[in-house]
């Protein structure tokens, strides 16, 4: 079974050295936009998912992820009946997400226009890491550059190894929220 990852961050920091690292362990990447030209220019292969969905990002890139291509990768789980499911709609198993998210908090510290503030606030980036929280066992969620470093040393297998992601994953979505 192919290994698959879906990549779309807004902070770009050791961007480079976590994709080609994932690209080396054979797994196929998938990206948004900003996320897509930056691995453009770093010559790192990928596919957009807008070419995978079939559906290009739409108000002014508000909507990029929220697609059941997308989810339906994420939340399947290992299940018989789930695979068989994925594979007839022709949707890939996702066994990593890293995702970053628009920064909300720096924004707010300085501005005070409300229409900068309200393009802030994260939808689709929220959305992946709270399915992958949900699908954990399948699905590493992964939402800091400073996790990259012990990916690199060791892909968690184990269920605790990945529970530990979850939980950074659902506290960073949690402070996000506190914050809006």
């Amino acid at each position: 079974m192919s290994k698959n990852v879906i990549i779309s961050v807004y902070d770009k920091k050791d961007l480079d050295i976590i994709s080609k690292y994932l690209i080396e362990k054979n797994y196929t990447i998938y990206s948004t936009g900003g996320t897509s030209d930056f691995l453009k220019k770093n010559n790192i292969p990928h596919i957009e998912i807008s070419k995978y969905t079939k559906q290009k990002e739409i108000l002014g890139g508000r909507v990029k992820t929220l697609h059941p291509k997308i989810f339906g990768g994420l939340l399947g789980t290992k299940s018989a009946n789930h695979q068989k499911e994925l594979q007839s709609e022709k949707i890939v198993n996702f066994d990593i997400l890293i995702v970053n998210l628009y920064p909300f908090q720096e924004t707010i510290k300085n501005t005070t226009k409300t229409n900068e503030i309200i393009e802030m606030i994260d939808i689709g980036g929220h959305s992946l890491i709270r399915a992958a929280i949900k699908n954990y066992t399948k699905t590493i969620p992964v939402v800091s550059p400073n996790d990259y470093q012990q990916i690199i040393r060791k892909i968690p297998k184990s269920n605790l190894e990945r529970k530990k992601y979850a939980i950074r994953a659902l506290q960073h979505v949690t402070e996000y929220d506190i914050a809006i």
